[in-house]
């Protein structure tokens, strides 16, 4: 049967032959043709449509993974090269308290809320191609007026306050 559960003939009259021991190779090299075969249709109208939008002729030198890589980035989302792709505003660094304790929260994520983070700070569910680091992360502190962090998916920034977030933390009373 074919995939959808259709019930097919494999070769011409197929419904009154039974399989047995002397045509087992022909009934099993027209099973794998037709199941090597089943979804032509449907791929050529992918290409057809996906021509429309991009030139296959573009895509020809990319493999499968580069291609998939590209649309879709990396789906195991490293802190590490996060981190290290990331850019600090304001008073920010990587050594500042709050980005320290940040980043070893973020750590301790399971994969599934590493997978929010990015959606929230990027709008995708992935980490996107390491060939975009021409767009670090950002990171910066919290405009003083509001009070939960807040993110910028365009320009993947998080903005984020806490203690010592704010310039005037650092000032003496006089």
């Amino acid at each position: 049967s074919a995939s959808d559960g259709r019930e097919l003939e494999l070769v011409e009259g197929g419904e009154n032959v039974a399989v047995c021991w002397e045509n087992r190779a022909a009934y099993r090299d027209a099973a794998v043709a037709f199941r090597l075969h089943e979804f032509d249709d449907h791929f050529q109208a992918i290409c057809e449509g996906l021509d429309l939008v991009v030139p296959l002729t573009a895509l020809a030198p990319f493999s499968w993974r580069d291609l998939e890589l590209r649309v879709c980035g990396i789906a195991t989302i490293d802190i590490d090269s996060m981190r290290e792709r990331t850019h600090y505003g304001g008073h920010y660094t990587d050594t500042t308290p709050i980005i320290q304790h940040f980043w070893s929260v973020v750590h301790s994520f399971a994969d599934s809320d590493r997978t929010l983070l990015v959606r929230f700070m990027c709008g995708r569910a992935t980490l996107p191609p390491v060939h975009t680091s021409h767009l670090p992360f950002v990171i910066q502190p919290l405009h003083p007026q509001s009070t939960l962090s807040e993110s910028d998916a365009s320009r993947r920034s998080l903005q984020m306050g806490g203690e010592g977030a704010g310039p005037s933390s650092t000032m003496s009373s006089q």
